[in-house]
This record gives structure tokens, sequence and C-alpha cells, in this order.
């Protein structure tokens, strides 16, 4: 009689074995955070405090992976940065459109 290859496990082995699987753990009910929001139909919600969004030179769009760990002085500042670039970013894009006869 031939014994199985390494690592082969025999078909009774699994039937046999009562280890219940693993479960992953119960996700907390929101430790140290605010209650979660309720939005009603026709009410809006403001973003602001996650940040801006980049308009990347491709026309994809990202946030700040950091912006909760910023002053208040430096979120200031980077806020102002971002919507300068992101205007000049945003009118290359519709001219790149305009020459590529998208926007039309």
């Amino acid at each position: 009689m031939s014994s199985p290859a390494p690592g082969a496990s025999d078909a009774n082995d699994a039937a046999s074995d009562t280890t219940p699987p693993l479960a992953l753990p119960a996700a907390p009910a929101n430790p140290g955070q605010e209650p979660m929001r309720s939005l009603k139909v026709g009410e809006s919600l403001d973003f602001a405090e996650l940040g801006p969004i980049i308009i990347n030179s491709d026309g994809t769009t990202r946030r700040i992976a950091n912006w909760d760990d910023m002053s208040e002085k430096e979120q200031a500042k980077t806020w102002e940065r971002i919507a300068k670039r992101n205007k000049a970013r945003l009118e290359e894009l519709r001219s790149r459109g305009e020459e590529l006869d998208i926007n039309k």
C-alpha cells in the first residue's frame, strides 16, 4: 500500500476535525466617536471636515490622508493652495477637452 504524498490530507481527516472555524471579532460600537449621523430626504451633508478634494493632472480625484493630523493653520493654508491648484488644473483639463472636442 502506498503512502499519501507529503502535504496531502486524507478526506477523513477534514471530516473528523471538530474545531469550529475562526470568526472575525465583533465590530466595536462606535467607541469614542460621535453618534452616527442621519440624513433626511432633501437635506445636504457637508464633507468639509474630510478636507479638500484634490484634482490630479489626469482629472482623477483624491483626498489628503493626514488631514486630521494637521493643525487648523496647516489645514487653512493647504486648503488655499489646493483650491488655487485645482482651479488651474480644471482650466487645463477643460482646454484639453476642447482640443479633443469632448466638451462640445
